[in-house]
């Protein structure tokens, strides 16, 4: 499979992504932009839905149908079976089901870390109000080595790569009593753009036989994912993101086993397959004994269109040039007098920095009056760009060079 995508399937994928004429787009990390064939697929199920009515045998199957189709395209992208996936509604609806499913007990941890998305750290309050302890691996030390404060005497310079040993070590430190029953921790990011070492992490939680609950909200679609390979129980999937699907998309994979280790904190129609008046219930078979409810079937149907028009470019050309995008930019910015990147060479896709002298508020908001699409970090003082494979390598030069300008400003 080639990883190279030439200058006229460029212009025809750009074509197919309408959004991107109205300015640089380097926030999908938010959310990525729709493409045409979602949008008609989208739109075309729900003029379905107005025009026949949603009851019916055939209504039914037709949504039967269309999950069926999202899990396959899934399940392709993960090198997994379909029955390892749950639909979710977005990769924190996944983190909800993992952590309300394990069987906490009084005395038992949760185990996080300072590189986490306000979902993460939501789960983890949510545990905490049950009784359970939250404990909290300085983890930015051993992937880049900058945390939510700048560095003390000096912003340039390439930040440091990731340690896995050392981040294996720190994650291991909070687990020797034996306490921890899941570690919950990002496969990319949300902050920095670090990819964590999940692998080296995971010999230290399995070791323990804790669970690794992994959001990989910023992982799908960046980069090559095999939850398995990765040493993951769990693991979260955002499909309005690198997937460019519509709100409302998810997925959670559950290892092998791991979804009959579960007691469900909810439950629904669509996780049962035989239930009765007195309570008694059969669980579906495999992951998708956590799905609860019905689910927005245009959506489904956007979501596919976009799986399939993704792996119709190439996932591994798409993964290729998201790195060389996100590398070309990371490096051009290392040379900023005045800039301090927060994103170490394991990355994928996101590129973080902040201007000295300015707020990460500001310095998004200078770039958006610019016409890029990026985003602040709140609480980190940062910029996130996300640099999508459908970019231009001149809408990158040109964020460098307006970066370079805004630094220049306090020279």
């Amino acid at each position: 499979m080639s990883t190279t995508i030439a200058p006229q399937r460029l212009r025809a994928i750009r074509e197919a992504l309408p959004a991107l004429v109205h300015a640089a787009y380097m926030n999908t990390g938010t959310a990525g932009p729709l493409p045409e064939p979602a949008a008609d697929a989208l739109q075309d199920a729900f003029a379905g839905q107005v025009a026949r009515g949603r009851i019916g045998h055939t209504a039914f199957e037709e949504a039967h149908a269309t999950a069926s189709a999202t899990r396959a395209e899934l399940a392709r992208l993960l090198a997994t079976e379909p029955d390892r996936l749950a639909l979710m509604h977005h990769s924190t609806d996944g983190l909800n089901a993992a952590a309300l499913g394990l069987r906490w007990q009084p005395g038992d941890v949760v185990v996080i870390t300072d590189l986490e998305h306000a979902a993460v750290q939501l789960v983890a309050g949510a545990l905490r109000l049950r009784g359970v302890e939250v404990r909290v691996v300085r983890l930015a030390a051993a992937c880049g080595g900058r945390g939510e404060q700048p560095t003390p005497g000096a912003s340039e310079g390439e930040p440091a790569a990731v340690d896995p040993e050392l981040a294996a070590a720190l994650v291991a430190a909070q687990l020797r009593d034996g306490r921890a029953r899941a570690v919950f921790l990002s496969h990319i990011s949300y902050a920095t753009g670090a990819e964590l070492p999940l692998r080296a992490i995971a010999e230290a939680v399995h070791a323990t036989g804790a669970a690794m609950v992994v959001d990989g909200a910023q992982g799908a679609g960046a980069l090559a994912v095999r939850p398995a390979d990765l040493g993951a129980d769990f693991y979260t999937v955002s499909g309005q993101k690198w997937l460019c699907g519509p709100e409302g998309t998810g997925a959670l994979w559950v290892a092998p086993g791991w979804e009959e280790r579960l007691q469900p904190g909810a439950v629904g129609y669509y996780g049962a397959t035989r239930m009765d008046t007195e309570g008694y219930y059969l669980p579906a078979p495999g992951a998708r004994r956590l799905e609860v409810g019905t689910t927005f079937g245009p959506a489904l149907a956007g979501w596919t269109a976009s799986l399939r028009w993704l792996r119709g470019i190439g996932w591994e050309a798409i993964w290729a040039r998201t790195y060389d995008l996100a590398e070309r930019a990371r490096t051009a910015l290392l040379g900023v007098r005045g800039v301090e990147l927060l994103t170490p060479p394991q990355h994928a896709g996101l590129v973080s920095f902040r201007i000295v002298g300015h707020t990460g508020e500001q310095v998004a908001a200078r770039l958006g009056d610019k016409g890029f699409a990026v985003r602040s970090i709140p609480g980190w003082n940062a910029v996130r760009s996300s640099l999508g494979f459908f970019l231009e390598e001149a809408e990158v030069d040109r964020l460098v060079t307006a970066v370079q300008t805004l630094a220049g400003e306090n020279a």
